[in-house]
């Protein structure tokens, strides 16, 4: 069905739909494939509740995948379920490999289905059904990071070995149709990758603080100096005027006596 020659994998975390096609690592023949893994997890933040993840990754009901296989969520699941429902709201029909369309596959044989799918597909990948944002990552996931390393398979001194054990009669077809892979971890530790927001209250009052005691030395002393200041101006102002009222009232005694 392509013109790749081999196998295709996916190491998933378990309760996750697999897609080898979209995420998956090509095992070729004639070689010897070895997978280093290390496991990760990815904890974001959506403070603002502007649905940047999905926090509760099991009440996804659009989901086709979750619906038909319990499958838990994940983004690319949900663009794949997104995809499934455009080509039934454009086409009547869905391809073969989405779940829940036992009453309405495409007819690939169709010329006009098949334009109707192809336009569906490029719109996709265009990014024009708004799938990638009605399809937000989670908001804690799971995940591995891979490292590959090849090397030819079996040998030619160790060859014939293999014809034996595979009862293959012709050496020249052996190569072209087994091929070995090895997964194992690389590290036996978790790497946690943490989301949060850069610049809190906190920051932003610290760095107000920050630019007036740079360019106008102002600061928590200079604060108080001028309340202090303040209060000497206004205890003087009130000493004043109590003097000036004392003079004004003994004056008008005075001249009520006279």
């Amino acid at each position: 069905m392509t013109p790749e020659a081999g196998i295709r994998m996916d190491i998933s975390t378990q309760g996750e739909m697999p897609f080898p096609l979209e995420r998956g690592i090509s095992l070729s023949p004639g070689h010897a494939t070895m997978i280093g893994l290390r496991k990760e997890r990815i904890i974001r933040e959506d403070p603002f509740e502007r649905r940047r993840c999905l926090k509760d990754v099991y009440r996804d009901e659009c989901n086709l995948y979750t619906k038909h296989f319990g499958a838990v969520y994940s983004a690319t699941a949900c663009k794949e379920s997104c995809l499934a429902y455009n080509q039934r709201q454009q086409c009547g029909c869905m391809e073969y490999r989405f779940p829940g369309n036992d009453k309405g596959i495409c007819n690939v044989s169709d010329l006009q289905t098949t334009r109707c799918l192809s336009a569906v597909q490029t719109e996709f990948k265009e990014n024009k059904l708004n799938c990638t944002k009605s399809c937000p990552p989670p908001c804690s996931e799971e995940g591995f990071k891979r490292s590959s390393s090849f090397a030819i398979w079996p040998s030619e001194e160790h060859e014939l070995l293999y014809v034996d054990k595979y009862s293959r009669t012709e050496e020249g077809n052996l190569r072209e149709n087994i091929c070995k892979v090895q997964v194992f971890y690389e590290e036996l530790n978790l790497e946690v990758i943490t989301e949060q927001r850069s610049y809190e209250i906190v920051d932003f009052v610290s760095d107000i603080g920050g630019q007036l005691g740079l360019w106008i030395g102002f600061s928590v002393l200079t604060v108080a100096e001028l309340l202090e200041l303040f209060a000497l101006l206004f205890h003087i102002a009130i000493d004043k005027f109590d003097k000036r009222w004392r003079q004004y009232t003994e004056h008008d005694e005075h001249e009520e006596r006279v």
